[in-house]
């Protein structure tokens, strides 16, 4: 992890995080659904439940589909 991130993650706080219901839902269920994508990303220093770029996309099968995107 560079000292950015880690700079970034430790000066984060729980009230930056979104509080909509899409937000809170994929912070809730995210590690549990891809514990592999979650564990790759853990091991390079990211937390997958900070999700900055994340954009629910559309409801499929009764499951919200999620984007990823830099909106800079």
């Amino acid at each position: 992890m560079t000292n950015k991130t880690k700079i970034y993650y430790k000066n984060l706080k729980d009230e930056d995080l979104c509080k909509c219901s899409y937000c809170r839902n994929y912070r809730d269920n995210i590690e549990k659904l891809y514990p592999l994508l979650a564990k790759y990303l853990k091991d390079l220093g990211i937390d997958i439940k900070k999700p900055f770029e994340t954009n629910p996309w559309e409801i499929e099968n009764g499951e919200i589909i999620y984007i990823l995107f830099n909106m800079c």
